[in-house]
């Protein structure tokens, strides 16, 4: 990351782990430089580095040297890790990132609003216009150009949710059609075991545990499934949210839920009835 000038830091609210910022020398390069917090475990693991703090540490760098061809550079300050590229693994840049000073005038002009909207830029785009009449300079906010990047990330997580929430509507119908149709099957069942003592509760109980003899196994199997696929599907994402086993067992547990209440709800209709009316035909 070469020509960085001292105040980009401050201006992009990035803040120093140790040390500071480079001086300010405009006639001359400065032999220091400022690093990402990773590059501390790459100095550790090869230039067998002295912990954590590393401010002062002097390193000959390839191809960065001056017209005197000396290229030893003294490590002043310590960043937290920024992202450079998109948020999948082949248009992200995970290097630990060495930031060099400036030794020529920037041909670029970054601006830190206070509000940042269509008419401030607007304005802002017409004191330019006004200044440079002959130059045709266009001001962009670096906001869009986040946008941008995480854009097919976010428009990909929305439509993995909407499908998640299809299937599980699909789902709970073809769950109420079942049951609808196990209950009426069984209702003859359900009226003798009511005519012979059997409380409410306790057919209730039956039907539950013969779903939950399907339900169960096959919940473990797809908490198994969702593990494995989720693991890999976020590992081609350079930010990974936590895979928990809490937050897995939480949603077979409201599954489960969901089922025993569908259940319940469809079996209390004939429980709650006459037997009589089950068993007139008989």
């Amino acid at each position: 990351m070469y020509n960085a000038d001292p105040e980009i830091f401050p201006l992009l609210g990035i803040k120093f782990l140790q040390g500071k910022a480079f001086d300010a020398l405009p006639d001359t390069i400065s032999h220091k430089i400022v690093v990402e917090e990773k590059i501390i475990g790459v100095i550790n693991r090869f230039f067998d580095g002295k912990g954590d703090h590393i401010i002062g540490q002097k390193y000959l760098v390839s191809e960065h040297h001056d017209s005197n061809g000396n290229n030893e550079y003294e490590i002043c300050g310590v960043v937290p890790d920024m992202r450079r590229g998109g948020f999948t693994s082949h248009d992200s840049d995970p290097r630990p990132a060495i930031i060099y000073p400036t030794d020529t005038p920037q041909r670029t002009l970054y601006v830190r609003f206070k509000k940042l909207d269509g008419e401030t830029l607007a304005r802002a785009q017409g004191v330019i216009d006004r200044l440079f009449p002959d130059k045709e300079i266009v001001i962009f906010a670096m906001k869009d150009e986040i946008d941008a990047k995480k854009a097919p990330v976010k428009h990909f997580g929305t439509s993995v949710m909407i499908a998640g929430i299809i299937i599980i509507l699909i789902t709970l119908v073809g769950l109420i059609g079942y049951t609808a149709n196990e209950v009426n099957r069984r209702a003859k069942e359900i009226a003798i075991r009511k005519v012979n003592g059997m409380s409410v509760g306790d057919i209730l109980k039956i039907f539950v545990k013969d779903i939950l003899f399907v339900a169960i196994p096959s919940l473990l199997l797809g908490f198994i499934g969702a593990i494995i696929i989720g693991k890999r599907w976020l590992g081609q994402f350079t930010d990974q949210v936590s895979l928990s086993p809490l937050s897995m067992l939480g949603t077979v547990t409201v599954i489960l839920v969901i089922l025993a209440a569908v259940v319940i709800a469809a079996c209390l209709r004939v429980a709650k009835a006459n037997p009589v009316n089950y068993l007139r035909d008989e």
